[in-house]
């Protein structure tokens, strides 16, 4: 029995292995887009917003983790009304983003910050939306879970807006419920079976489709209730939230599958 069990652990492990290097394979650096597109991302934060802010003149969007993305850009160029606030912890990505910022003519109207979710101590007004796509699924997967739900509860505590959200995008779908469900969080969720099609470093076509999640945390009761039953639009997807804590561990995808 003893040797079943190494050699079901090693096989595991050497699948958790061969996954994380795949993974690496499928977002290089040079890859600008992770798990869910740009296009669809500015979608959803379209929908989102429309749902709770309106008529809202200014929306401050603090993008965490923004890596290689062109997600700020893309969001600023949407619409005038949202304000994108770029940050992560790489100081490389943190130039890049610079770069592309100020080729776009946009330095003006996107603010780039150095921010460690883990040690926040940066300064920053009040922001509507901190937009997380997959950076908790790094510290998840890097730190452990309970030092993931620490940064989230004190990114959450610190940076935003009485009625403001957390727009999670997570493929570590079990994992992320139990960490915004817990004290009694006002959270809202969807899963959806997410296809995303893009050229390999070759140039050759490629397809991915997996499961994903969309977590939202409210700050006050006002914003929860807008969004509670709502059947929010990304791209060709329809998202209907319902609540996080409503729905039962067994009933939700294995995302990664490995967790």
């Amino acid at each position: 029995f003893f040797f079943v069990c190494i050699f079901v652990l090693y096989q595991r492990f050497r699948l958790l292995s061969r996954y994380f290097q795949l993974m690496q394979h499928w977002c290089p650096k040079e890859v600008e887009d992770w798990l869910i597109s740009t296009d669809d991302t500015c979608a959803l934060v379209d929908s989102v917003i429309a749902a709770t802010w309106p008529t809202a003149k200014h929306v401050r969007i603090l993008i965490v983790g923004v890596g290689y993305t062109k997600l700020a850009v893309a969001l600023r160029t949407k619409s005038q009304r949202y304000v994108p606030i770029v940050s992560d912890v790489d100081a490389d990505a943190l130039r890049y983003q610079k770069l592309l910022i100020k080729s776009s003519g946009l330095q003006e109207d996107i603010k780039v910050v150095a921010l460690d979710l883990l040690d926040i101590s940066v300064t920053l007004d009040p922001v509507d939306i901190i937009l997380d796509k997959s950076t908790l699924d790094a510290l998840i997967r890097l730190q452990g879970p309970q030092l993931a739900k620490k940064a989230a509860k004190q990114a959450m505590r610190r940076l935003l807006a009485p009625d403001g959200l957390y727009l999670n995008l997570t493929m570590f779908i079990p994992e992320s419920k139990r960490i915004f469900s817990s004290d009694r969080q006002r959270c809202l969720m969807c899963e959806l079976e997410y296809t995303q099609h893009r050229k390999s470093r070759s140039g050759r076509p490629t397809v991915k489709t997996q499961w994903a999640a969309v977590y939202i945390v409210a700050s006050s009761p006002e914003t929860f209730n807008s969004l509670n039953g709502r059947v929010l639009a990304m791209g060709t997807y329809t998202l209907p939230l319902q609540d996080a804590r409503k729905v039962p561990s067994y009933a939700l995808k294995p995302g990664a599958g490995f967790y």
